[in-house]
């Protein structure tokens, strides 16, 4: 993530291309074969437990999400389980039930980041490598910060045992390692292709990529 430059902020560079130097196994690798999308689609893996997920979600999706409406590309979010424990599914639980609800509530999820401890979470070679401490411990917590971000707890606690829940909490959790998910922020093009984003330099880079792969 470091190495993305906020390019956006001054367009997309003079219509600069790079399509033709987009190279499979390079900038990008084709995880599913037989994927496809009703319509061009990018999926962003992500945890509210991940320090650059937080980064992404606040330096850079605001840049990114934009110019993929501009080229009719949906974007989507879906929250991944890497300690395989309980609450990690729980976390899951509470991000599928927030959509189950109505749509992505920005102020929430920031909140979630924030008791995740991923919010000021230091990623530098030079900061403590200890996990950051985690105020949320179960399903219960997550409720209540959901009712203190005004949702109705039966509301809550009808979504969140639904059965669209736990078809979405299962397919991401498919999707995870069908996609080969293996560090976060990752995104998914049209259910075929994950970016490599250690190969992208600018924002702008990044979104030719996802419009490139789109159209394949």
């Amino acid at each position: 993530m470091k190495k993305l430059i906020v390019a956006l902020w001054f367009g997309l560079v003079a219509n600069m291309a790079w399509a033709a130097d987009f190279q499979e196994g390079v900038h990008y690798r084709t995880v599913n074969p037989v994927g496809s999308a009703a319509q061009p689609t990018v999926t962003e893996f992500f945890s509210t437990y991940c320090g650059n997920c937080y980064n992404m979600e606040h330096r850079f999706l605001p840049l990114i999400t934009p110019e993929l409406e501009k080229l009719g590309i949906e974007f989507e979010k879906k929250h991944v389980n890497f300690s395989g424990d309980q609450i990690g599914e729980d976390m899951v639980r509470g991000y599928a039930t927030m959509m189950q609800l109505g749509d992505e509530n920005a102020q929430l999820l920031d909140k979630l980041f924030e008791l995740n401890g991923a919010k000021n979470h230091d990623h530098s070679a030079h900061a403590d490598t200890g996990e950051p401490e985690k105020a949320l411990k179960n399903l219960t917590d997550i409720r209540t910060q959901f009712i203190e971000f005004g949702y109705e707890g039966e509301a809550f606690d009808q979504a969140a045992s639904s059965p669209a829940v736990e078809a979405a909490i299962k397919q991401w959790a498919q999707q995870q390692q069908l996609y080969e998910i293996y560090s976060i922020p990752a995104f998914v093009v049209n259910n075929r292709y994950l970016i490599n984003i250690n190969k992208i330099e600018t924002v702008a880079q990044l979104v030719e990529l996802m419009e490139f792969l789109s159209k394949r």
